[in-house]
């Protein structure tokens, strides 16, 4: 009997005929995966900036399921690694670091659904409305450490922690 790779896959993640949806709700819940904790919080090297990956709570509403690989022939590369959720209205935004004077940088959801992982955001910065491709070290450690203060964290990693 032939199983096709979708069938690792919750039906719900699965893109199918479905478009992009750029509509986000501020209390809508981004489940974000992590490998490592510090103290209480999510340790910033274990975020990337720009575009963090997320899933969406609408979609995905099983928050295990952000560690899930988008790789089928991977779909538990992640199972040891941890997650949480961080609301859109709580996505550290905007940021103006002082050594950038009165640049800021806005950072928001974008729905980026993947074949098995239809609820896949990332959480882009933008200026003046627009997408934003390079970022200082500094806004981005900016953003990485606010963010790690955000998250709820559901389940630590299964991996060591950093004391």
């Amino acid at each position: 009997m032939n199983i096709s790779m979708a069938d690792n896959y919750p039906v719900e993640l699965i893109m199918g005929e479905r478009v992009p949806d750029q509509i986000f709700s501020d209390d809508e819940k981004l489940y974000i995966r992590f490998d490592e904790i510090l103290g209480e919080f999510v340790a910033p090297t274990s975020l990337i900036c720009p575009n963090q990956s997320a899933n969406r709570s609408t979609i995905c509403t099983n928050p295990e399921w952000v560690l899930l690989s988008e790789v089928p022939e991977t779909p538990d590369v992640f199972k040891d690694w941890g997650y949480g959720y961080v609301k859109v209205r709580d996505i550290p935004t905007p940021l103006t670091p002082p050594s950038l004077g009165a640049l800021t940088t806005e950072f928001k959801p974008f729905h980026v659904p993947f074949l098995y992982n239809y609820s896949h955001t990332e959480i882009r910065p933008y200026r003046s409305g627009a997408d934003v491709h390079k970022l200082k070290s500094n806004v981005r450690n900016l953003f990485k450490i606010n963010l790690c203060r955000r998250i709820i964290i559901l389940k630590r990693p299964d991996l060591p922690t950093i004391a």
